[in-house]
């Protein structure tokens, strides 16, 4: 059984995981009604990795004979001026998940809970891989800066995403 206060912070992660999730579906509906549709598939596919994130939180507290919590979540932000300002709302989000898995390895290692702390090593190597990702994906569409041939072009190349480690690992 782990600690109450990384029970409660994990409850918080999982959540934030969720709103992440959130987040995500709303980008991608964005970017279907711009008919940008691989920009659609790739946040799509980002929308179910991070509810994979949030379901590896939850088994884990079950795991750790934890109840679960589910906490509401907020309505996110679904109107953007570009997809400039899509992708920079999707990194701005990285970087507060990046932040908060951060504090939560701080609460477990405090709380000297060594199961916690090597399950959220895997989030933090994700962590850095996402915010590369996405940061990527924003330096490529402000390259183009308002090209239609150059957003297009990217929408191809973003709409190529394969399925995800996350869902090979969980098949």
């Amino acid at each position: 059984m782990i600690p109450n206060t990384v029970a409660e912070s994990l409850t918080k992660q999982m959540n934030l995981e969720f709103q992440a999730f959130y987040k995500y579906l709303a980008i991608s509906s964005y970017c279907e009604s711009k008919s940008l549709t691989g920009f659609a598939k790739w946040f799509g596919a980002q929308s179910e990795e991070e509810k994979v994130h949030a379901m590896k939180i939850y088994k884990y507290l079950l795991d750790q004979d934890q109840e679960i919590k589910l906490l509401p979540l907020t309505e996110p932000k679904a109107h953007f001026t570009s997809i400039k300002d899509a992708v920079a709302t999707a990194l701005e989000n990285e970087k507060i998940v990046t932040k908060s898995i951060c504090e939560l390895m701080g609460v477990a290692i405090k709380e000297n809970d060594y199961a916690t702390h090597s399950f959220l090593k895997w989030f933090i190597d994700e962590q850095v891989e996402e915010e590369a990702n996405v940061r990527n994906m924003l330096d490529q569409v402000t390259l183009v800066g308002d090209s239609g041939q150059g957003i297009l072009m990217l929408d191809r190349e973003f709409g190529a995403r394969q399925g995800d480690k996350e869902e090979k690992e969980s098949e």
